[in-house]
């Protein structure tokens, strides 16, 4: 098992690079009450994602754009990014 949780992927740095991500532990402002993905290191990496946290800090409207389950009905394994997409609604994005 790596330093994120998963035995499967091998090299998560890798992907890190190859996508231009940072890892969520580089942020310097931590998560509000932070949902569940993002405590266990589920969601790990992202761009940009300070921009957010500064919108959140300072009580700014942001939005998420979502493109959940375009060509089929909701399952149980879409619960995780629809909890991500209330806990972002909660904190003052707006959702499309």
């Amino acid at each position: 098992m790596d330093q994120f949780g998963n035995s499967d992927i091998k090299d998560y740095e890798k992907l890190i690079r190859e996508f231009g991500l940072e890892t969520m532990q580089d942020l310097k402002a931590p998560l509000p009450d932070p949902i569940y993905s993002f405590r266990r290191g589920i969601v790990f990496g992202h761009r940009d994602f300070g921009l957010i946290l500064d919108s959140i800090k300072h009580k700014k409207k942001f939005v998420v754009l979502h493109g959940i389950k375009p060509t089929g009905p909701l399952h149980f394994g879409s619960k995780m990014v629809v909890d991500g997409l209330v806990y972002f609604q909660k904190l003052g994005g707006i959702i499309y």
